[in-house]
This record gives structure tokens, C-alpha cells and sequence, in this order.
């Protein structure tokens, strides 16, 4: 088992970097009807409420791969796009947002694509524009080129709400091998919200063997770690007094977060299947 827990993400879905990654092109065809026209010709629609989405794939073949994806779209124009595969955060792009009658406008755009875990290497993106229809308080349908798919869809966004992470000390245990060859795994994370400060560690048996740190935040259901340092014991079994830097974003996937529990993704591997572990203030 490796101790670089924190870098266990597998780039799932590489195969679909394609030619239409974009958020949906300039040149698309809108095909919502419009009747009321402002003086400077802008189409009156309702304004996209702020706030974190997720997209409706189920009913196309780009759900194949368990496609999800999430939006942040924040109150004064910043945004965020994770796509999801199977749980595990393979796109991440981030820019600026308005809205300008019926469209949907995006600028000083960056993306990267996870590598070994990590999404480092922001490459800036052309200006986009897509067009939006049928606009509610929790909703919003945008035409977009998709995954798996050449050509432009109608997708749904409904509004999210995910509860918030919970500063603490949270635990999780795990027992390797059989009888004759087990070690068993104490795992430690420790969430201080004053400082948004992130550490982890890794115990096998009574030996401390890893450490991590960063800074921490979250967005939907993940958690991201950037400034993250690492490091190991050595040969003697004795931490180096130098860290080593991981540049890049690490994201981390929730569900079940309550005040003092939350289940963070682990990926599959060649050794086990992907699961849900459950990290508990309570354990030790």
C-alpha cells in the first residue's frame, strides 16, 4: 500500500480530453424562443442565481462513466467547473462569469486536467459563450458540448446545497494482510477552520510513517487542498526536517459530512475497489 494517500486519484477519464471540451462554443445555434427585446436588443431573461449546481447527464451516453459534473458560480463573478468521473474530480476549470440576456458568458479562463492526483499547470482558455434557457430560482438549462459527445446538448442545472466540513480531529482505522502478515493503518486528519490549515498522518501499528499539510476549503462536495507538503520516515525511521512540495490542487470527495463524521472517496486500486471511508471524531 502506498503512503501517499493524498495522491491516490486516478485520471479516470483522460480518454475524454476532446476536441469539444470547452464550455459550449460561441458559434452555437440558440434555439429558445425570445419575444421581449430590450433597447439595445439584449433579451430580457432571468438572471441565474449564484451558488453551487450540478449537471443532469443521466440521460445521455455520457453518464456511461458515472459523468457528473458541479458549478460554482460565485455572487461577484468568479466560477468554478469540476467534471466527475466514478467520484473522482478528473477537470477542473476556473474564471469569470456574467450573464447578458440569454447568454452565458465566461473569461479569463484556466483549466487543467488531474495528473497522478493533482491539477497543477493552469492553461488559459478563449473567452467562451453558450446559451441558457428556462431560468428559475434553483435551475437553469445551458447548451453544451459534453464528454463522450461531438455535438451540443441542453443540460440541466438544479441548485445544491452540501453541509460544511466541521474543524476537528477526525480518525479511521484499516487492517492490511492476513493473520500472519497484518499491520494495521491509523489514519488522522485535522481541519483548523481559523487558519483553514489541513494536516494528515499516517500510523501503521505504533510507527508514525507519513505527514501531510496544507491549506483546505471546500466546494460542493469536495475538498481541495493547495500548498500541500509531504513527507516520510526515513531508512532510521525518523522524519526528514525538510518537507517536500506537491504544487497544485488536490481535490478530495465527500458525502455524509455532519458535525462530527464525514466519508471522503478512497480510489480503487490494484489492491482494493474504490470505497467510502468514514472518518470519526469519536475513534481513535
Amino acid at each position: 500500500m502506498s503512503k501517499r494517500i493524498l495522491l491516490a486519484l486516478s485520471a479516470t477519464l483522460a480518454a475524454l480530453i476532446i476536441a469539444g471540451c470547452n464550455l459550449g462554443g460561441n458559434d452555437e445555434t440558440k434555439t429558445q424562443t425570445v419575444t421581449d427585446k430590450g433597447k439595445d436588443s439584449v433579451v430580457k431573461a432571468k438572471l441565474i442565481k449564484p451558488g453551487l449546481y450540478s449537471g443532469d447527464y443521466a440521460w445521455i451516453d455520457s453518464n456511461k462513466h458515472g459523468l457528473e459534473s458541479e458549478f460554482m458560480l460565485g455572487e461577484y463573478g468568479a466560477y468554478r467547473l469540476f467534471w466527475i468521473s466514478e467520484n473522482e474530480a478528473v477537470y477542473d476549470q476556473r474564471g469569470k462569469w456574467k450573464q447578458v440576456g440569454t447568454d452565458f458568458q465566461f473569461d479569463s479562463t484556466t483549466d487543467a486536467w488531474v495528473s497522478s492526483g493533482v491539477f497543477a499547470g493552469f492553461t488559459p482558455m478563449e473567452n467562451d459563450t453558450n446559451a441558457i434557457s428556462n431560468v428559475t430560482d434553483s435551475t437553469f438549462t445551458r447548451r453544451e458540448y459534453t464528454p463522450l459527445r461531438q455535438k451540443p446538448y441542453w443540460i440541466t442545472y438544479h441548485l445544491k446545497k452540501y453541509p460544511p466540513l466541521t474543524q476537528g480531529i477526525y480518525y479511521l482505522t484499516k487492517t492490511y494482510g492476513d493473520d500472519t502478515n497484518k499491520v494495521i493503518y491509523h489514519f488522522k486528519i485535522t481541519l483548523n477552520a481559523k487558519d483553514s490549515t489541513f494536516q494528515f498522518s499516517v500510523t501503521e501499528d505504533t510507527l508514525e510513517s507519513f505527514q501531510a499539510q496544507a491549506k483546505f476549503y471546500q466546494v460542493g462536495s469536495f475538498m481541495v487542498t493547495e500548498k500541500n507538503e509531504q513527507r516520510e520516515i526515513d531508512s532510521t525511521k525518523v522524519f526528514p526536517s525538510k518537507w517536500n512540495p506537491v504544487d497544485g490542487a488536490i481535490l478530495k470527495r465527500l458525502q455524509m459530512v455532519s458535525d462530527t463524521t464525514f466519508n471522503m472517496w478512497n480510489p480503487p486500486s490494484f489492491f482494493e475497489p474504490g470505497s467510502w471511508d468514514i472518518y470519526n471524531q469519536k475513534l481513535k
